[in-house]
């Protein structure tokens, strides 16, 4: 069995589907998540992850239609924006982040980029 705390759509929520464990939920759970990074930006990798987990859960596994393309558009403006205008790296970022959309939307998934 695994508790799931929140109404939010994950992956993690989807595999968990997939592998047959029995979804319950939890309104009492408490998740303490403790930052493995102590600077403000993000690595290359983790953009390409980013975008490309959020365009194939939006795609291939959220089941409602119009909320799916509404939060899929507004996550991916709101990291493009982040990179921009913050982040170091612009352009390793933007080309990870174009090479998640194609992923994403193509459906590649498993390890395409190293984690470095």
């Amino acid at each position: 069995m695994f508790s799931w705390s929140t109404t939010r759509a994950e992956y993690l929520q989807w595999r968990v589907h997939v592998a047959g464990i029995r979804v319950e939920h939890e309104p009492d759970a408490q998740v303490e998540h403790r930052r493995v990074r102590w600077v403000t930006t993000r690595p290359v990798w983790k953009v390409y992850y980013e975008v490309r987990n959020t365009v194939f859960f939006r795609l291939y596994v959220q089941r409602r239609p119009l909320t799916r393309f509404k939060k899929m558009f507004r996550t991916l403006a709101k990291l493009f924006a982040q990179i921009v205008s913050r982040e170091d790296r612009k352009a390793a970022k933007l080309a990870a982040y174009a090479r998640g959309l194609f992923d994403g939307f193509t459906g590649r998934l498993g390890l395409r980029m190293p984690l470095s």
